[in-house]
């Protein structure tokens, strides 16, 4: 069996009135290296994945104007929320499979190790919650119809998937194939997701606060400072702070993180489901009053005030 040392990764953006840009779509080629294992091996390409965007595109300029929030009262957005959420734990649970499945790869006698086999097992259960939470989307918008059953597809691929692998791990050396045909079907219907949300309608009407938010910018932006500014002394102060996304990552059922540094004493934000929109290498403002975490470092609770950086913020 080949190593899996990157994931197939597709950024999707259900945003009403808007069309994914040219950064919304990623991949990742998956690099193989033949290795002595006890199951056969393939020149398939390995697991595909899915991440939120890292892209808004809902204004075109880059300016301080839109922010990267959401309004629920429109079902598209609604929708795009019980999505993120749903497909956020699906993509880091293939994360962790792919990582369990490379200590494999590099150590066969894992293979026999209980705790190695309780862990990939646990994982698997992970997947097949995140395939049941997808075919149990309901309220879908006209809008993203084609989508939400490519979707349905990708729980019924990623089910079959589940199944094959817990095969192989009951020493069924036949089940390497199927897997290889579950993770080529993932990759096909991937495909087939980023088509399908190219389709989505751009003419769709934006929600009229979000409208309003294009003439009268919140945030002064010369007053602005950089997220390494700020310290422990600005505790209690309402700022603004702008910087460039080292990751976003979830932390909850309906929170999610912005690091700007693999530092996990540095400053972050904090926020809702809307922060699905952001990603690696984006660049933000926001605005809010800073707070300290139980360790003592400084964030910013974001509420709805999330917004892309002027140029001279770059």
């Amino acid at each position: 069996m080949k190593k899996l040392s990157a994931l197939f990764l597709i950024a999707i953006i259900f945003i009403t009135g808007c069309q994914p840009s040219e950064n919304a779509i990623q991949t990742a080629i998956v690099q193989t290296q033949n290795v002595n294992t006890p199951f056969p091996k393939s020149t398939n390409t390995p697991i595909a994945t899915f991440t939120p965007s890292p892209t808004n595109t809902l204004h075109p300029t880059n300016t301080l104007q839109t922010p990267l929030s959401i309004s629920d009262s429109n079902l598209t957005f609604e929708y795009l929320d019980k999505y993120g959420h749903i497909i956020n734990g699906f993509a880091d649970a293939l994360d962790e499979l792919t990582i369990k499945h490379n200590e494999m790869v590099d150590n066969n006698d894992l293979y026999s190790d209980q705790t190695w086999r309780f862990q990939v097992e646990f994982i698997l259960g992970k997947l097949e919650r995140s395939a049941n939470e997808m075919e149990s989307i309901e309220s879908v918008p006209q809008q993203v119809i084609q989508v939400d059953n490519i979707l349905d597809q990708v729980a019924s691929e990623t089910k079959r998937l589940v199944l094959n692998y817990r095969q192989l791990l009951d020493w069924d050396v036949s089940a390497n194939d199927k897997v290889l045909e579950n993770i080529d079907k993932l990759i096909d219907l991937s495909e087939q997701l980023i088509a399908e949300t190219e389709k989505i309608p751009t003419d769709t009407q934006i929600p009229t606060e979000l409208s309003d938010m294009n003439q009268t910018p919140t945030v002064s932006a010369p007053d602005c400072i950089n997220w390494t500014e700020v310290t422990t002394a600005m505790i209690g102060q309402e700022v603004c702070v702008y910087g460039i996304v080292y990751k976003s990552k979830s932390v909850g059922e309906s929170t999610r993180q912005i690091l700007f540094s693999d530092d996990q004493k540095a400053f972050f934000l904090a926020g809702g489901t809307y922060m699905y929109f952001v990603g690696s290498g984006d660049c933000v403002v926001a605005q809010g009053q800073v707070l300290s975490s139980f360790i003592g470092v400084p964030y910013i609770d974001i509420d709805e005030a999330l917004y892309k950086c002027e140029p001279w913020m770059k």
